[in-house]
């Protein structure tokens, strides 16, 4: 009785004071506020998911309800362990994952490992974050990964009624997702033509066909994603040989850097930075997924689901409104 007393103490005190670093702990806490079974799709990967896909645009359009657990710079590695991860709560979703990382090296892995935590400080304290913890952490600082009270005990200054978390999981109003009102000129680059083929760097290939084997032996429903922005010549080869890969263990890969103009992308409004959509380059590529999603999960779902697990939005009235706000602030930037 004691040790769950003392657990419980310790939990909600780390809990509380885990910082909300460029909102991602406000968008991964959210997806554990939603009830389990109750998504149709859970999106997984970097800052190409958060900053593309919308769902509550997605869930209007369609019924189809789903989430974006996502963090900056998640690796091709980390996406095994978000999967499972999610799986607990959600596992008969269909799993989108995002493959923007294939494409990095291994300099931009020693980054994307220092951001690793992002990903762990705001998981729950489960077995699965345990494991991940102890398979990819640097063995030196896992203490601190484990218990990361360690590293945030000093936050209790800044700390505030509101923080105060008994359990892990606080609703998300938006799944996930934010506005973005910034806008830099992009431009597009066409190599729609280029069938040649560049394996990727060693280490995202065998994580690659580790993750492949992983969903296939989990009976895991999934489609894989490259988000549309200006690749390299050297970038399309590399997902030509990713889509082989992917088709070779039965799943499809969706390569939207080949469909700028099916999307409807316009490199003077729709981007952010050279590798961000804005809220409307968003609204544009999650308006052709719709397109898409019938091949794999049919729409039409939201009377049952709506009856069971309760409203989507806590206001569609409130998200049309901060939409119709964002695309307004957009057009004012670019005039």
């Amino acid at each position: 009785m004691l040790c769950a007393g003392l657990w419980l103490g310790y939990r909600t005190l780390a809990y509380t004071l885990r910082p909300d670093d460029e909102g991602v702990r406000t968008r991964l806490e959210g997806f554990y506020a939603e009830a389990p079974g109750s998504l149709d799709a859970v999106f997984i990967g970097s800052s190409a998911v958060y900053a593309y896909i919308s769902p509550p645009r997605l869930y209007l359009d369609t019924g189809i309800r789903s989430y974006l657990y996502a963090t900056p710079n998640q690796s091709v590695e980390m996406i095994r362990y978000a999967i499972r991860e999610c799986r607990r709560t959600q596992p008969d979703a269909l799993y989108v994952i995002e493959l923007r990382a294939m494409l990095s090296s291994a300099q931009d892995r020693e980054a994307i490992a220092a951001d690793m935590r992002r990903m762990t400080d705001n998981m729950p304290y489960t077995l699965n974050r345990m494991q991940m913890i102890h398979d990819l952490a640097p063995e030196k600082d896992r203490f601190s990964w484990y218990f990361d009270l360690v590293k945030y005990h000093e936050r209790w200054k800044e700390a505030h009624m509101e923080d105060v978390r008994w359990t892990w999981g606080q609703r998300n109003e938006w799944k996930g997702w934010s506005f973005s009102q910034c806008t830099q000129q992009i431009e597009l680059r066409d190599y729609g033509r280029i069938n040649a083929r560049i394996l990727p760097d060693e280490e995202n290939e065998e994580d690659f066909r580790q993750l492949l084997a992983y969903c296939k032996e989990q009976n895991v429903s999934a489609v894989f994603l490259a988000t549309p922005f200006p690749v390299s010549r050297r970038q399309v080869k590399i997902y030509n040989a990713v889509g082989d890969m992917a088709a070779e263990s039965g799943y499809p890969f969706w390569n939207l850097c080949r469909e700028f103009s099916r999307i409807g992308l316009d490199g003077d409004t729709d981007f952010a930075d050279e590798h961000h959509v804005n809220t409307q380059g968003a609204l544009k590529t999650t308006r052709y997924l719709e397109e898409r999603f019938p091949e794999l999960l049919p729409a039409g779902k939201a009377g049952n689901i709506q009856e069971q697990y309760g409203p989507f939005l806590l206001s569609e009235e409130d998200y049309l409104e901060a939409e119709r706000k964002s695309l307004e602030e957009l057009q004012k930037n670019g005039s």
